[in-house]
């Protein structure tokens, strides 16, 4: 099996198609990809991300693959990339985990927003644990349903 590993999730890096039926968005811009094939890492670029879109364990790690969740880094990106494209300019002048600075913005993000369970899950993404952080599959999970109800 082969698991690829974006490290650069931002809007920047995010192309949208869109026609009267649907909209399409693909992520661009694979200079900074790890792959893992039969246990074994490979890249482009050492080069990992954009800073403020990179989570926060990245800080401090020491290049080994095996202590990182890649997988989960990847969610944390496309978090705070979901939480910019819903609600770009007044909240994310920070880290987006830094929630209690910006308890009023998140209020005023949760009424624009009005779904309890898409911020919920949009700050499971972001949260500054890895471990309570969801897997790709569960935001593609998520992401169907959200859509379907």
């Amino acid at each position: 099996m082969i698991e690829i590993y974006h490290r650069d999730i931002k809007p920047d890096n995010a192309f949208y198609q869109i026609n009267v039926q649907d909209i399409k968005i693909k992520i661009g811009d694979f200079s900074s990809i790890k792959i893992k094939k039969n246990d074994q890492f490979s890249c482009i670029t050492e080069e990992i991300g954009s800073p403020f879109y990179k989570s926060p364990e990245y800080d401090g790690w020491d290049g080994d693959e095996n202590n990182i969740d890649l997988e989960k880094c990847d969610v944390y990106s496309l978090g705070v990339t979901f939480i910019e494209i819903l609600y770009a300019p007044n909240i994310l002048n920070e880290k987006i985990f830094q929630k209690e600075k910006y308890e009023q913005q998140f209020e005023d993000f949760k009424r624009l927003v009005n779904n309890d369970e898409l911020i919920n899950f949009l700050l499971q993404m972001v949260d500054e644990d890895y471990k309570k952080r969801p897997r790709v599959q569960d935001v593609m999970n998520k992401i169907v349903h959200l859509i379907q109800n």
